[in-house]
């Protein structure tokens, strides 16, 4: 029989700050890089993530995986309700934030 976890039955929680390498535009898989980040979730069956980005240009969604191309879509989607060079009054963080506002 295999031994228990120290955690098995218990209520446990952590927090903690992790910092994610740097992508392009689009929309990326995240998951692998958390979980490398967060050893501490591998003894757990049962919990609830809640997970911040600091950044104001970016987001975080949460859609099926089992087609690569969904992602491709969200991006062409994102292009048209968000388009790269218009004419945007907000501009004082670069020619790019806005749009990057947009998206998040």
């Amino acid at each position: 029989m295999a031994a228990a976890s120290p955690i098995e039955g218990k209520t446990v929680w952590f927090q903690k700050e992790v910092t994610l390498q740097q992508r392009s535009k689009g929309c990326h898989l995240l998951d692998e890089e958390i979980l490398s980040k967060l050893p501490e979730i591998s003894n757990l069956k049962v919990g609830t993530a809640h997970i911040f980005i600091k950044h104001t240009t970016a987001s975080l969604i949460l859609c099926e995986n089992w087609d690569k191309e969904v992602r491709t879509d969200m991006t062409m989607v994102m292009d048209k309700i968000v388009p790269e060079k218009w004419n945007y009054a907000h501009c004082y963080e670069g020619p790019d934030d806005m749009e990057g506002e947009s998206w998040s």
